[in-house]
């Protein structure tokens, strides 16, 4: 289960979600689930997207979404939850699947040279997120073949010019 980096606390549930993604026509976000509770029990979860249109605040739909739908999309990143919107929303304007896919990974990458003291609450959380999700996805951890026991590296040092 992933660590979330929201300030409301999520509660416990029995639902592990194993992968995300929408539709296009109808706009749907679809969870695979596996719930507990059920035997572990494998589902699908369709969520309609009514008030997604194409100027919409992706952030607040998708807040509203883990709001809603706490118990499935509690353990979901909101970031995540955000790029599959804007990926709609890029849709929804005109775009192709690969121009779409291309301005989402755009406004989401991070900007190392960005100075994260003046960002908003808002987006400083974002940031902070994104982050979260690329440091789990190049965590090694205890079972992965590139994983070292007492792994011992030398700090690398920065020449002043």
């Amino acid at each position: 289960m992933s660590r979330m980096s929201s300030f409301a606390p999520v509660p416990p549930s029995s639902v592990v979600p194993l992968r995300l993604g929408v539709t296009f026509r109808p706009a749907r976000l679809l969870l695979l689930y596996r719930d507990d509770e059920s035997a572990g029990v494998t589902r699908r979860l369709r969520l309609p997207l009514r008030s997604l249109g194409r100027t919409s605040d992706c952030y607040a739909v998708a807040q509203e979404l883990r709001r809603r739908h706490l118990r499935h999309l509690g353990a979901v990143p909101a970031v995540r939850i955000e790029k599959f919107l804007r990926l709609l929303q890029e849709t929804m304007g005109g775009s192709g699947l690969e121009e779409a896919l291309e301005a989402v990974k755009k406004d989401f990458a991070l900007d190392l040279n960005e100075d994260m003291n003046k960002l908003s609450d808002r987006d400083l959380s974002r940031r902070k997120e994104i982050m979260e999700i690329n440091f789990a996805k190049n965590q090694i951890r205890v079972g992965d073949p590139d994983f070292v026991w007492d792994k011992k590296v030398e700090p690398v040092t920065m020449r002043r010019l």
